[in-house]
């Protein structure tokens, strides 16, 4: 649980999960969790967050528009939303396309599941459907780029790749 690393004296950190047993594990790490469902309203006053850390969640979403409306409701004005997605347009997923392949993390069937994605995201269209729901896109950048397209993994080597390759795909 990444935000059991921003718990402190001086820092709440609240947390929403559709699992009670992943709420009680946040709650015993300090973390102020409920169960909800971030499909719907969520269970905020408007104003509440100085950031807001959404992590492998919006490729999830039916509705992409609306969770981002609901962040920047409860996100303070000057506040920061920080979002990762598996990127669409990786090189692994470039590279397992030239070689005919499916794409990394994306299901092709409800009976093969790789992890429920239901959205493609990339540095181009996230920055689209970010403007377009009033934030202000400061900095995009990759994460890792794996050697292997059939496999993850992370290197130095594979940091450095991600970068330059995600600032080459926001320069199309």
């Amino acid at each position: 649980m990444i935000s059991s690393y921003f718990v402190s004296d001086n820092t709440k950190v609240f947390g929403l999960d559709t699992s009670k047993s992943n709420v009680i594990k946040a709650n015993k790490r300090g973390i102020i969790a409920t169960v909800g469902d971030a499909s719907e309203k969520l269970p905020f006053s408007s104003e509440t967050f100085d950031i807001i850390l959404m992590g492998e969640l919006i490729e999830h979403m039916f509705d992409p528009d609306f969770l981002l409306k609901e962040a920047n409701r409860i996100l303070k004005s000057n506040g920061t939303l920080i979002l990762t997605f598996p990127n669409l347009s990786s090189l692994a997923n470039r590279l397992r396309i030239l070689l005919g392949y499916d794409l990394m993390h994306f299901d092709v069937s409800l009976k093969n599941r790789h992890g429920g994605h239901i959205r493609c995201f990339n540095a181009y269209n996230i920055k689209i459907i970010l403007n377009d729901n009033n934030f202000l896109v400061k900095k995009i950048y990759g994460s890792s780029v794996s050697i292997n397209p059939f496999r993850r993994t992370n290197s130095n080597f594979g940091l450095i790749l991600g970068k330059f390759f995600l600032v080459w795909e926001i320069c199309l």
